[in-house]
């Protein structure tokens, strides 16, 4: 049986970086990349200071954490990130990205396989180029997806060229002399909630006829148009705080689809007439596709995520972190894509039979609870950083005290999960 704990990260210690080797295993951030690389399914943590290094990222599923036991100092990288053919499944955590010159993640793929690339609470200051730029032309699943990011790029914040999804939650967004967003080739972008802004520029340019841009909750504003359509995509706005000085006159400009709640007026700012205009009513229906009518008519909308009163106004039900939280007293077997709060009891609670690469189940041990176990099924194991559980039924992860947390993904179909995103408090494998 091995503890581990998240504050001291006692089991971790082949996997910490620190510029002193006394108190690290490895004094530069791209050799702890490549022993990684070779394990996989583990966390490398790292200690305060600024790293100048170019990293380069390959093949394989595992996470960086800059190190929050010591949270008067940060984490720094000085240099450009980039990643080759990537494949699998990576996350990085609580680090500044700063590049003097070009670009601070630069992200090229013909690889045939899916891979996802996570940035949680990071900063990017790229100071003559972009924060992201990825180039893909790989026919598989791709995403890159940012939350409580801060972004400063000096002639733009991402670029994405080519099949690759990526989504923007809770950032801020700045930018000098170009576009916040760029899109080409069949790439997708949704930012939401965030504040976008650029000096000289605008919100997104659309290059491709098969580039979709949807903004959700944003605020922001821009010099330039917050859309341009160079080719027939589509750009959908929703419930915007956006303004732009446009000397055009438009907010929207281009041939192509623009899906907005707005009367074609942002801040005197018209739509313009070559571009096709679809507006949404201010009200939607209820859920399981019945209509309701309201004070802008009546639309069919099937979804129990949402909430909509007598006159036409929608609330998000569900929730932000896309999965379905619920507090338990029994014991039971876990579900993907939801969340558990243990508020009573010391539970049992089983890993599921099945599962998909991705899935994610996260379980909180609330104050009023006693205790929780995940257990495990034939041939299935629980990885936190670089202890795991024993293979099988014999295997599982345990809490030790209140406010314990994890959130662990499915990183092997059916078999394999390992933690991510970090945990809270004391855990027991065996």
């Amino acid at each position: 049986m091995t503890r581990v704990n998240s504050t001291n990260f006692t089991g971790l210690e082949r996997f910490v970086v620190d510029q002193d080797a006394s108190r690290g295993n490895f004094t530069t951030i791209q050799a702890a990349i490549d022993a990684a690389a070779l394990v996989g399914n583990c966390t490398i943590w790292i200690n305060p200071g600024t790293y100048s290094e170019n990293l380069v990222f390959g093949t394989g599923n595992f996470s960086i954490v800059g190190n929050q036991a010591y949270r008067a100092y940060q984490v720094t990288i000085d240099g450009n990130c980039t990643f080759t053919n990537h494949i699998g499944n990576f996350t990085i955590q609580n680090v500044n990205f700063s590049a003097a010159v070009g670009d601070n993640i630069t992200v090229t793929s013909n690889a045939a396989a899916s891979a996802n690339i996570q940035l949680d609470d990071c900063t990017f200051n790229s100071q003559l180029g972009k924060c992201i730029v990825a180039t893909l032309t790989a026919p598989a699943t791709f995403s890159i997806d940012m939350n409580r990011c801060d972004m400063q790029g000096q002639t733009g914040n991402i670029l994405l060229d080519g099949p690759v999804t990526s989504s923007v939650n809770y950032c801020q967004m700045n930018t000098n002399s170009g576009d916040v967003f760029d899109l080409d080739n069949g790439a997708s972008m949704i930012p939401v909630y965030t504040n976008c802004n650029s000096a000289l520029g605008g919100g997104v340019t659309i290059r491709g006829a098969t580039c979709s841009f949807t903004c959700l909750y944003c605020v922001g504003s821009y010099a330039l148009e917050l859309v341009t359509f160079l080719a027939a995509g589509e750009a959908i706005v929703v419930y915007t705080g956006l303004a732009c000085t446009a000397p055009s006159g438009f907010w929207a400009t281009g041939a192509g689809t623009l899906i907005y709640t707005a009367v074609g007026n942002i801040f005197g700012k018209t739509v313009d007439p070559v571009t096709s205009q679809v507006t949404f009513p201010l009200q939607a229906t209820g859920t399981a596709g019945t209509t309701v009518t309201a004070v802008r008519g009546s639309v069919g909308f099937d979804s129990t995520s949402f909430a909509v009163s007598a006159d036409g106004f929608v609330t998000f039900v569900g929730s932000t972190s896309g999965l379905t939280h619920t507090a338990i007293v029994a014991n039971q077997t876990l579900a993907v894509q939801n969340g558990y709060y243990v508020t009573a009891g010391a539970l049992s609670l089983a890993l599921p039979a099945v599962s998909a690469l991705g899935d994610v189940i996260e379980v909180t041990l609330a104050p009023t609870g006693t205790s929780f176990v995940i257990t495990q099924g034939a041939g299935q194991q629980i990885t936190l950083g670089s202890v795991s559980s024993t293979v099988g039924a014999g295997g599982s992860v345990a809490t030790s005290a209140t406010g314990d947390s994890l959130r662990i993904e499915c990183v092997v179909a059916n078999l394999s999960w390992q933690v991510v995103g970090g945990f809270t408090g004391t855990f027991v494998t065996v």
